[in-house]
């Protein structure tokens, strides 16, 4: 319920109370108490900042927190509450106390427990003690150290049963039992009654008044004592008087029985009425940092009322703190304020009630969600707006409730009933401007409604496209040509200006980049030039200068939804634009003084240092502070501006009071008392900036130390070298978001320097070395503040084998082991000697042994090398005729070779021209005399080593091989046989056409020309490798462009070399070749071929692999001009090749990494000619613009208009074949 008094009449509101059977009582209570008013001669104060209780717009919430059993209070009942030095929170209940730092409980039995743990009230002197009283038992204390101390009837104590406690400023405690008075002092032997005190008087209460004087509540009234004597008071309270405060003005209030308030000032006594009739328990005041002063009134039976005061301690209006703002009970007993970081304010309040401890905060974040049409409502819009006579409306539009306001001093609310098209609304603007007119102006999903005075809600049919448009927004502004008006902000129709009776738009048809908007505000530069900026849905940031759209999208802006826009120009002149956005983060704009196309912009987000709460910025607004308040889809984010462009950053979550992390896009509001306000899914969250206040510093921490998790580790103690596994616990209380606590820690004598902040606490130490340690803690909260460090002093003992007496035992122990090891080595040196002695002799006889049989094998040697001498002169004699041998048989072969031109062989085959010679024979063209066919004929050239029967079976047999292979790419190996007249020969298709050299050497030939040819040799190959064949000397020179056709084939030639493998033995050719050397050509040789290991097809496809290296980039893969074939085949082995797509950089990557493929040093690392072919053609349409079908198929390609290239290169390609 809620209460005031403005001097003509009580206002009375009642909340939250039950129904029915008490209605006509309340009635009649609040007859009784107007009444009380008038007869007091009341004249109620404002309450807030307006001319009435409700004068600053509807009450919010403040941020509360309720603690129970399932927090750690050991019971529910709060009955007495202090605040010891170290600035702990201790709570007496019924079952005990409890110590709470803000984060956690400690709970505490008191001596005796058995008789009674039942607690009535506490206090904390101010020489570290806790006095607990008790229900029955009587006085327990608490010591700094933690030592327990009880005190009873046998003390002294008038009664078991303990009231109040009030501690003097001489020291002394004063003790108020169900029996009388009694003063404890330090040092006293026995608790004592005060000099003079009524005998057996029940005190309920005890006060202290800057006088000097004392005060003890009775059941029967006030007792004063003034140093001197004890007397009742006259004219002042009467019947019981349970509970006393001294406000901040030294002005006494007592509360009693009945809801009786007293205030003695000026030595007069006034009554205040109070509309309840309950006991009030306990009196308390608060100072917010607005310097608002609240008295605070506690009962058993009606729950906590607050009084505002005025500066000279006038009380005013009265309102009522009910279950609506958290109080979870009707029976209060104790209150406590909790202090800020000034000196004489208040931040928050402590509430003990029957139903728990409720912490309220007056700082920070309050909710607007105690009226039933806003609790757990979401809203979406919202406006406040100053009425002519000083007063507020304020409207709050919701998702299902309509529209919901406190308009006039009462609570209304506007659905489908009252002429809306739906009860979610978007937007809400409510103006009295008599340019415009009284109206109020409303948004929702589907168009815009007015309702003009006091008229009834009706469509705005007149705006144009606003019928199916959601409504985002309004903003009442002297617009861009000065006259007062009205914009409105919609996702359809973009975006209108109402204004003298006309409307005007703006949208995608006169230059707007979108219909969907979130957000509008003006600006106005330096010269006077106003520019008209609009939030957009996926378009980005528009403006609107003198006429011109201009529009900026990402990447300039971090998001193309931009939800909100504001402006705000701070002290130093510097204009700054707040566009927040959907995911991007806030964007932060600097003005420049003349329009520019470009943004000088910085983003805050969750990425930056310091990072944003979140990256969806729904709301900006702005307090007299000109600080920026960014609504976020988890909290809010404060930015301070600190000059030169820079701001700093602070974040509020649920532990500032936010009712939801998430708020709502188009729901903020800052209203005329610089309040902000904020919609979202669960009310609406108010934040009042001069009500804002820091705590209190940071206290010094308290620290606990355990060692091998028992002894409690207090400073200056020993450890003993067994119980140095340490554990260190940290705490300081805080009682504002202590979550956002953070540690930070040293063991010096460990530690080279403190740890980082962190919000662990605890700090373990293990197998610490024996010496002397301190361990330093810090705390800072959430706003940064440090506080002093606190220090642990201890020392680590040393173990019985570290003492100074066992040191000296180890030295005279090493002492003596050093004597015993020296007489040691010295008689095994001599033992040494002597044997050395003895082996010198022997060895001595030995070398003179060996001395002789090495003269003996020089005999022996020289010997030897005459002999070797003589048979080199002899085998140089063999050389001579061998060499003059061969030169006969070139003479005689020369001779032959040029009288067969023209001869028959065989009588099948007539000679013609030479076309070449090699190392094995002479190749001729021919003719088949009995086909007329031309042909190429090798002749067989005998040489010494190369005329045996052996070398003859090697060359039928290499005829016989090559004509088992039929394949297009390879050349035709037609007959074979040994002439009447002894010629040995071999007869192959002539071809015509060139070598692959001449392309090669042109270094003009395209990659698909290169992967075509090579493809068409690996099938040539493909079909040898069918056979078991492998070719071992493929390159260039082999492999032929035939054209003998009239169409261009490639042809794989020369098998002069080649081999059979995986075959019997006898069908081979590998006996046939040179013992122990590497056949081919060293550049194009596979690795395992080097090695001299086993090979087969494979190393046919590595050469491949060299060859169409060679082709693509015009140099070979390994060896450049001028190096050894040692060197050559060295490369092979071990060098890696450097990448086609570092030589040729508009190479195909796929044909780089494919030739790397195929000159794979392991051989089962590359594919098979077959595969090879087919890959390599694969390769060959993809670089190429238009494929071939033959070509890609056999190779092989036309040449142009049909005609046979002009040289005829099969005799060059057959007389190469023996060049070796």
């Amino acid at each position: 319920m809620r209460f005031s008094f403005d001097g003509q009449r009580l206002r009375y509101d009642t909340r939250c109370r039950l129904a029915s059977p008490w209605l006509s009582w309340r009635w009649l209570r609040a007859l009784w108490t107007a009444l009380l008013v008038f007869g007091a001669g009341m004249a109620g104060a404002a309450f807030g900042a307006g001319g009435g209780p409700l004068a600053g717009g509807p009450p919010p919430r403040p941020f509360a927190r309720l603690f129970t059993g399932k927090d750690g209070l050991p019971q529910v009942s709060a009955m007495s509450l202090a605040a010891d030095a170290s600035g702990y929170l201790w709570v007496a209940t019924q079952d005990g106390a409890a110590r709470f730092d803000g984060r956690d409980w400690k709970a505490f039995a008191v001596p005796n427990r058995s008789q009674s743990n039942f607690l009535r009230v506490c206090l904390a002197a101010r020489d570290g003690r806790l006095w607990f009283g008790r229900q029955e038992g009587g006085l327990a204390c608490r010591l700094p150290d933690g030592v327990w101390e009880s005190y009873d009837e046998a003390d002294g104590l008038p009664a078991s049963r303990v009231n109040c406690l009030l501690e003097r400023p001489d020291g002394a405690l004063w003790i108020g039992t169900e029996r009388g008075l009694a003063v404890w002092r330090q040092g006293a032997r026995r608790i004592e009654p005060p000099p003079g005190s009524p005998p057996g008087e029940r005190a309920l209460c005890l006060a202290e008044t800057p006088d000097g004087s004392a005060w003890l509540g009775t059941p029967s009234g006030l007792i004063r004592y003034d140093g001197q004597s004890w007397a009742p008071v006259a004219g002042g309270p009467t019947g019981s008087v349970l509970a006393s405060f001294v406000d901040a003005t030294k002005t006494f209030w007592v509360g009693g029985s009945d809801g009786r308030l007293w205030q003695w000032r000026d030595r007069a006594w006034a009554r205040c009425p109070l509309p309840f009739r309950s006991p009030v328990t306990t009196l308390s005041e608060t100072i917010l940092p607005n310097g608002e002063r609240r008295l605070w009134i506690g009962t058993d039976g009606d729950g906590l009322f607050y009084v505002a005061l005025d500066a000279a301690s006038k009380p005013g209006a009265i309102a009522a703190f009910d279950a609506s703002y958290g109080l979870p009970n009707v029976s209060v007993w104790s209150l406590l304020p909790l202090p800020a970081a000034r000196e004489g304010q208040h931040v928050g309040l402590w509430v003990g009630t029957d139903g728990g401890l409720l912490q309220v905060s007056f700082t920070g974040w309050a909710t607007l969600d105690n009226v039933p049409t806003l609790a757990g409502a979401s809203v979406y819009g919202m406006c406040a707006a100053a009425r002519p006579d000083g007063g507020a409306n304020y409207w709050f539009g919701t998702r299902g409730n309509g529209l919901v306001g406190y308009a006039d001093g009462r609570w209304v609310q506007l659905t489908t009933a009252d002429g809306l098209s739906a009860n979610t609304v978007f937007s809400v603007h409510e103006t009295f401007n008599p340019d415009i007119g009284r109206s109020l102006w409303v948004g929702t999903q589907s168009g815009l409604f007015r309702r003009r005075g006091d008229g009834p809600l009706t469509p705005a049919r007149d705006a144009p496209g606003l019928e199916q448009a959601s409504v985002r927004a309004f903003l009442e502004s002297d617009g861009l040509s000065g006259r007062r008006g009205l914009w409105i902000v919609t996702a359809g129709a973009g975006l209108l200006r109402f204004e003298s009776g006309q409307w005007t738009a703006f949208n995608v048809a006169n230059g707007l980049p979108t219909n969907l908007l979130h957000s509008v505000c003006e600006t106005i530069a330096p010269s006077g030039e106003k520019s008209l900026w609009v939030g957009t849905e996926g378009a980005g940031l528009a403006c609107l200068t003198n006429g011109r759209w201009r529009q900026w999208r990402r990447p300039t802006i971090p998001n193309n939804t931009v939800m909100t826009v504001q402006a705000m120009t701070f002290p130093d002149g510097r204009q700054f634009l707040f566009a927040g956005t959907e995911g991007g983060g806030l964007a932060i704009v600097e003005l420049d003084a003349e329009p520019s196309d470009s943004l000088k912009l910085r983003v805050w987000s969750e990425a930056t240092t310091p990072g944003f709460p979140n990256d969806t910025i729904y709301q900006v607004r702005f307090d007299a502070q000109r600080r920026a308040y960014a609504l976020t889809n988890k909290g809010v984010a404060r930015l301070t501006y600190r000059g030169n462009g820079d701001f700093t950053i602070e974040t509020f979550d649920a532990e500032d009071g936010l009712p939801s992390g998430e708020f709502n896009g188009g729901a903020s509001m800052t209203d005329h008392l610089g309040r902000i306000w904020g919609g979202t899914p669960n009310g609406v969250a108010v934040f009042d900036p001069a009500a804002d206040a820091p705590g209190p510093l940071p206290r010094q921490p308290a620290l606990q130390a355990m060692a091998n998790g028992a002894m409690a580790l207090a400073d200056g103690l020993t450890v003993p070298y067994q119980g140095r596994n340490l554990v260190f616990d940290v705490s300081a209380p805080a009682f504002a978001a202590p979550s956002r606590l953070r540690y930070r820690t040293q063991l010096e004598g460990f530690d080279e320097q403190p740890t980082a902040w962190t919000a662990e606490r605890r700090r373990s130490f293990t197998n610490l070395w024996p010496g002397e340690y301190v361990f330093v803690a810090w705390v800072r909260d959430g706003q940064g503040r440090e506080s002093q460090p606190a220090r642990l002093r201890f020392r680590v003992a040393a173990p019985w084998w570290l003492t100074w007496w066992a040191w000296a035992g180890y030295a005279g122990c090493a002492a003596g082991a050093v004597y015993a090891g020296v007489r040691w080595r010295v008689r095994a040196l001599e033992r040494r000697a002597t044997e050395l002695e003895v082996k010198v002799a022997e060895r001595t006889a030995a070398l003179e042994a060996a001395k002789r049989e090495v003269e003996a094998q020089n005999r022996a040697l020289a010997a030897a090398k005459s002999e070797v001498e003589q048979k080199n002169a002899a085998l140089d004699e063999k050389v001579a005729a061998l060499e003059a041998s061969q030169r006969r048989a070139d003479r005689i072969f020369s001779a032959l070779a040029e009288a067969l031109p023209g001869t028959t062989l065989d009588g099948k085959y007539r000679l013609g021209e030479k076309l070449g010679s090699g190392g094995y024979g002479v190749v001729f063209a021919g003719e088949h005399l009995g086909l007329k066919r031309r042909v190429a004929v090798k002749v067989f050239k005998p040489v010494a080593g190369n005329d045996s029967a052996e070398a003859l079976e090697r060359f039928r047999r290499e005829g016989a091989l090559a004509a088992q292979i039929k394949h297009p790419n390879v050349v035709e190996v037609l007959d074979a046989g040994v002439s009447s007249e002894g010629i040995a020969y071999l007869v192959m298709e002539l071809l015509e056409g060139y070598p692959l050299t001449r392309e090669a050497r042109t270094r003009m030939i395209s990659a698909e020309r290169a992967l075509r040819v090579c493809a068409a040799a690996c099938r040539g190959l493909a079909a040898a490798h069918a056979l078991g064949v492998v070719h071992r000397d493929v390159k260039p020179e082999n492999v032929y462009v035939d054209w003998s056709s009239g169409e261009e084939v490639i042809k794989v030639v020369d098998f002069g070399i080649a081999t059979v493998v995986e075959r019997g033995r006898g069908d081979g050719l590998e006996t046939l070749t040179a013992t122990g050397s590497v056949v081919g050509t060293p550049a194009y040789i596979a690795p395992e071929r080097v090695m001299g290991g086993a090979y087969d097809g494979r190393s046919d496809v590595y050469a491949v692999g060299v060859m169409l290296y060679e082709l693509l980039c015009g140099v070979a893969p390994f060896g450049g001009s001028g190096e050894s074939g040692l060197r050559v085949l060295l490369a092979h082995l071990h060098d890696a090749p450097t990448p086609l797509r570092e030589r040729v950089a508009e190479l195909d990557e796929e044909v780089s990494d494919y030739v790397l493929r195929l000159l794979a040093k392991r051989a089962e690392e590359r594919p098979a000619a077959a595969k090879a072919a087919e890959e390599l053609a694969r390769l060959a349409d993809k670089v190429s613009p238009l494929s071939s079908s033959d070509s890609a198929t056999t190779g092989s390609r036309r040449a142009p208009g049909g005609a046979t290239p002009p040289q005829s290169a099969s005799s060059t390609a057959i007389t190469r074949r023996g060049d070796r």
